[in-house]
C-alpha cells in the first residue's frame, strides 16, 4: 500500500509535573511554562519554472526576504484578526518558521503591507494548530505582474499521486454532468474544448501554468496553476468547468484502508482577492471531480461551486 507523504510538523504541549524528583522540569512551585514546537514550512511561487528554486520566478523576483504573518482566528465573531499574531521573513532558500505558536486557527499569508510585498500576490492558507499536532502549510504566492482575471491553484499532499488541474469550456452541452460530476477521466463526461497539462488555450487567454508529475522529487511542492486572463473571447452562456483528475492509476479521493487520499484543495484568486477554497472529500474512491464552474452571461462571470467539495470563503474551517 502506498504511504501518504506529508510535509508536516508536530506541535506538542508539555506540562511539566510538580514533582521534586523531576529536577529538569521547567517548573517551580506555583509556576509552570508551556512550550510548543516551531511552525516550519516553505514559500512557494505557484507559477515557478524551476523546481529547484520554487520560491523564485524565471527572472529576478524571489520570495526570499518577503514578510509573512500568522493571523489568529477569533471564535467570538468568526473572523481572522487583521493584526498579525506573529511575523517572520522568508529565508534565502525559501524556508520560514514561526517560533512556538500557540494552538489556534490561523490564516497564513503575506503581511498586510503592500509596500514590502508589492511584487507578489499571496494566496491565504488556513491552518489549525492543536495540542496534539498540526500540518504546516506552505505559503503560496505568484508574481503580481502575472495575475490573470482569475487564477486557480490546486495543491495536494500525497507525493506519489499525479493530480492534474484541468478545465473545459464552451457551450454547456455534451456534458454528462450534475453538481456531483465524477468519473474516470474527463473524456467520459465532458467533450468540449479541453485545457490540461502545460499549454495554452483560446488565444492564450486560458493557460495551464505549471504541471507536477508523481515522478518529481518528494520535496518539490505539489501545486498546479491555471490562469484565465480575460473573458472577452467567451460567447454568451458559455461555461468554464474546472476539474481535478489523477493521471496515473491512483484514486484521487482515496479509499479507506487501501489507498490514501491526495488531500487536495483548490484556491481561486479573483485578481489579487482570495475568492475561496474548496477541499475534496476523503475515502470516496473517485478519480475525477468537478470543483467549480464559471458561467458567462452579458459580459459577467459568475462563479458557482460544483457541490461535491467542502467550500468556505476564508472565514472558518468548519
Amino acid at each position: 500500500m502506498k504511504q501518504k507523504t506529508k510535509r508536516a510538523i508536530s506541535v506538542y504541549i508539555t506540562f511539566t509535573a510538580l514533582i521534586v524528583l523531576l529536577t529538569a522540569a521547567e517548573c517551580t512551585i506555583g509556576e509552570c511554562s508551556i512550550t510548543w514546537n516551531d511552525y516550519e514550512a516553505h514559500a512557494v511561487n505557484v507559477k515557478y519554472t524551476d523546481a529547484d528554486a520554487y520560491w523564485k520566478d524565471a527572472g529576478s523576483l524571489s520570495l526570499a526576504n518577503t514578510s509573512i504573518s500568522l493571523y489568529a482566528y477569533n471564535a467570538t465573531d468568526g473572523s481572522y484578526s487583521t493584526t498579525a499574531y506573529a511575523t517572520t521573513s522568508v529565508a534565502t532558500d525559501g524556508s520560514f518558521s514561526f517560533f512556538s505558536p500557540e494552538p489556534n486557527r490561523y490564516k497564513l499569508t503575506g503581511t498586510y503591507d503592500t509596500t514590502a510585498n508589492a511584487d507578489w500576490i499571496f494566496v491565504p492558507q488556513y491552518v489549525e494548530i492543536t495540542n496534539s499536532g498540526a500540518s504546516a502549510k506552505d505559503l503560496y504566492a505568484f508574481p503580481a505582474s502575472g495575475a490573470g482575471a482569475y487564477t486557480v491553484i490546486a495543491s495536494w499532499e500525497t507525493t506519489d499521486k499525479d493530480v492534474d488541474l484541468s478545465l473545459t469550456y464552451g457551450p454547456d452541452i455534451d456534458v454528462i454532468a450534475t453538481p456531483w460530476t465524477t468519473g474516470n477521466g474527463l473524456a467520459a463526461f465532458d467533450e468540449r474544448f479541453h485545457v490540461y497539462y502545460n499549454g495554452p488555450g483560446e488565444n492564450d487567454q486560458l493557460y495551464h501554468d505549471t504541471d507536477v508529475r508523481d515522478t518529481a522529487a518528494a520535496d518539490v511542492p505539489r501545486v498546479e496553476t491555471m490562469s484565465v486572463y480575460s473573458s472577452g473571447w467567451l460567447a454568451d452562456n458559455d461555461v468554464i468547468r474546472f476539474y481535478l483528475d489523477v493521471y496515473n492509476d491512483d484514486i484521487l479521493t482515496g479509499l479507506e484502508d487501501s489507498e490514501p487520499s491526495s488531500f487536495a484543495q483548490v484556491d481561486l484568486m479573483q485578481g489579487s482577492t482570495h475568492y475561496g477554497t474548496w477541499y475534496i472529500p476523503w475515502n470516496t474512491a473517485e478519480n475525477t471531480l468537478e470543483v467549480f464552474y464559471m458561467e458567462y452571461s452579458s459580459g459577467t462571470i459568475t462563479v458557482k461551486t460544483a457541490g461535491f467539495a467542502d467550500y468556505f470563503k476564508g472565514l472558518d474551517l468548519e
